[in-house]
């Protein structure tokens, strides 16, 4: 899965006002990500709505200040919102079509809010992933490739931390995967809290030169780290992060899977 960058935004929303981004989606299966900074610790609201809805929504707006009841107005379906003041907002598409993504401070009769907006696109159908899928699949590794699926479930959730724990683990276990099958031999990394990746690093130096293993261990390394949300206080990870740490571990994976399908040893220095 692709994961791009669409463009990043410093805003100023002013009282009473709305910002919208018009976004289109041509396949259902990909999905976008919103992370969202207000500055002085305000908040604001950020909803994702169709163009049925937004043109409902924006009709309701009017009617409001112009002093109609709430209850006697059209209903409006949000297929995401949340009010936010540091966070993730995540959206799938139920079909293709035209979205709008809103900031809404129509509610504040006081004060603007300045807000920094980075906009993430995810893209299935990238070659990088299907590659990894192919190997894994076709070797009945389905517990590998398992993880590596609840990671994109978890990110199309927001559910950042929990998107790194299914990285690291789908990484890892790949790893053990082709060292195994590279060497006949199993790989028994023991039961410890922490993973020691020594043993890998030395069964894959026969195949592949140090400088292409350290990338690999830098990914689970990043990974890793990013799921462990004791070490801030509960929060979940920067978003711009855990995308650094999704595409070296798609890498990482990619690069051992192409080392499993035929592979001569590492020339010796």
């Amino acid at each position: 899965m692709t994961v791009e960058a669409l463009d990043s935004y410093e805003l100023k929303v002013e009282k009473g006002k709305y910002w919208t981004l018009p976004l289109k989606f041509e396949n259902p299966e990909n999905f976008a990500l919103f992370e969202v900074n207000v500055n002085d610790n305000l908040d604001i609201r950020a909803y994702v709505l169709d163009d049925d809805n937004f043109a409902t929504w924006t009709y309701n707006l009017q009617a409001r200040r112009a002093g109609a009841r709430v209850g006697g107005l059209p209903i409006v379906e949000m297929y995401s919102s949340a009010t936010l003041q540091w966070g993730t907002l995540s959206f799938r598409p139920p079909r293709a079509g035209l979205y709008h993504f809103v900031l809404d401070n129509t509610y504040s009769t006081l004060t603007p809010k300045r807000i920094r907006l980075t906009v993430y696109r995810l893209e299935v159908g990238d070659p990088v992933r299907r590659s990894v899928r192919e190997v894994a699949l076709g070797r009945g590794w389905n517990d590998v490739w398992g993880y590596f699926e609840q990671a994109e479930d978890h990110l199309s959730q927001g559910r950042l931390a929990s998107c790194c724990d299914d990285l690291r683990r789908g990484l890892i276990n790949l790893w053990i995967k082709v060292c195994e099958a590279l060497s006949g031999e199993p790989v028994y990394l023991g039961a410890g809290k922490a993973t020691d990746v020594g043993q890998l690093k030395q069964r894959l130096r026969a195949y592949t030169p140090d400088y292409t293993i350290a990338p690999i261990t830098q990914a689970w390394s990043l990974a890793s780290e990013l799921s462990k949300t004791e070490r801030r206080g509960g929060a979940e990870p920067p978003l711009n992060q855990v995308v650094l740490a999704y595409r070296m571990t798609y890498a990482a994976a990619a690069f051992l899977v192409s080392i499993q399908v035929g592979i001569m040893p590492a020339e010796r220095q």
